[in-house]
């Protein structure tokens, strides 16, 4: 079935006809805590999901099927193997996804013990799966650690520890932001960048459920900006490519050399 043709190729009649005929896109959203939603200490989940699913529909441009993957506490390890499989299974199964939205790293960050070389690999990998499976990457960064959270307040009182996370949290950010303006350079469409860094910054509270997470104000904005920047891509909406085997891995393992 042919997909969309992007707005201003054909009068509106027509491209309304085709869009309500065609199949929903489909878009995975994966992650940790920050995509499941966790707010309230974890008895309530409020995924950005939801405010980005409710956009797409109001947008009118076809309809849309949204599966959240986000589990709290996972590591860019496990995240990158859940990814891996579920893409695997999409492509032997047909059901491809056209949008992919990836962002993982905070536990990573947290867990003073896990090597951040191979956080940056396994983030490397899941951006690399994406676009062999032919899906329009969207590549989250972090947001940063809100300090005068209660739950960490004291702990970070002392500034050797706050020191050692912000060294921790900027070595990924840094990378991530990396990765993207080199997948970005002038080679592929098919990249956007989303930095929750600038919509939540570290000194902001008014969003913030506790030092991590948002509260569920916090994932609403979270999903209008997600939307807006899948909207503003040149090619919106766009289908799956079909799976394409390059070199996508390749292309940034300079960075971690």
């Amino acid at each position: 079935m042919a997909a969309p043709v992007p707005s201003g190729k054909v009068n509106g009649d027509e491209a309304k006809a085709e869009i309500a005929s065609a199949k929903p896109f489909r878009l995975l959203a994966i992650g940790d805590s920050l995509t499941e939603g966790y707010t309230r200490r974890g008895r309530e989940f409020h995924p950005y999901t939801n405010a980005l699913h409710s956009l797409l529909t109001e947008a009118k441009v076809g309809a849309w099927e949204i599966y959240n993957h986000g589990v709290s506490g996972e590591t860019c390890q496990q995240i990158a193997d859940r990814l891996k499989a579920e893409l695997t299974a999409a492509e032997r199964t047909s059901t491809l996804y056209d949008y992919i939205v990836i962002l993982g790293g905070t536990n990573d960050v947290g867990i003073g013990s896990v090597d951040l070389s191979k956080t940056l690999r396994h983030l490397q990998s899941m951006y690399h799966a994406a676009l062999a499976h032919g899906a329009h990457l969207l590549i989250l960064n972090l947001p940063g650690g809100y300090f005068e959270a209660n739950d960490v307040k004291i702990f970070f009182q002392q500034e050797h520890r706050k020191a050692a996370y912000l060294e921790r949290q900027d070595m990924v950010h840094s990378a991530v932001d990396v990765f993207h303006n080199v997948l970005c350079d002038g080679k592929d469409a098919a990249v956007s960048y989303l930095d929750l860094a600038a919509v939540f910054p570290q000194d902001r509270a008014d969003c913030r459920d506790d030092f991590l997470h948002l509260s569920a104000a916090g994932y609403e904005q979270m999903g209008q900006q997600v939307f807006r920047c899948i909207q503003s891509s040149e090619l919106f909406p766009r289908r799956n490519r079909g799976v394409v085997r390059t070199g996508w891995c390749q292309t940034i393992t300079c960075i971690l050399s």
